[in-house]
């Protein structure tokens, strides 16, 4: 399993909340990203996915 952290690219929300829509608009000024939604913003917590 490969782990995913957060980086410039990949921004973790446990809630839709305003700073979420700001890092949407900052993705969408720059070169993209992804926001999972659900996920804590935690450094302890990791997401493993299927490579």
């Amino acid at each position: 399993m490969k782990k995913i952290i957060e980086n410039g690219e990949i921004e973790f929300k446990q809630n839709p909340n305003a700073a979420m829509f700001k890092t949407l608009s900052a993705f969408s000024n720059t070169e993209g990203g992804f926001v999972m939604i659900g996920v804590s913003d935690s450094g302890s917590n990791r997401m493993q996915v299927p490579e």
